[in-house]
C-alpha cells in the first residue's frame, strides 16, 4: 500500500517542478505602441532593463520596432523641414 501511494504521488512531484506558463501575454502591435507614448516608454524601458529575459518576447520585438519607426519618421520630418 505504501508503494502505491509513493508511486501515485510521483507524477505530482515531477509536474509540480515544471514551469507552468503564465497567462498569455497581451501582445500589442507596432501601431498600438506608436499610438500610445506612455505604453511605448514603459514597455521599452522594461525590455531594455532586462533583455536576457524579455528580448525575444513579442511585445519587446514590437515595441523596439515601433521606437525605430518613430525615430525614422522624426528624422524624415526634420529633413523635409530643413529642405524648405
Amino acid at each position: 500500500m505504501k508503494q502505491l501511494v509513493v508511486v501515485g504521488l510521483m507524477p505530482v512531484v515531477f509536474l509540480g517542478g515544471c514551469d507552468v506558463p503564465a497567462a498569455e501575454e497581451n501582445v500589442r502591435t507596432v501601431s498600438e505602441f506608436k499610438a500610445d507614448a506612455e505604453l511605448l516608454k514603459k514597455s521599452l524601458s522594461q525590455c531594455n532593463e532586462n533583455p536576457g529575459e524579455f528580448a525575444g518576447k513579442p511585445n519587446c520585438i514590437n515595441v523596439t520596432r515601433a521606437a525605430q519607426e518613430l525615430i525614422l519618421e522624426h528624422r524624415e520630418k526634420q529633413q523635409r523641414m530643413t529642405l524648405k
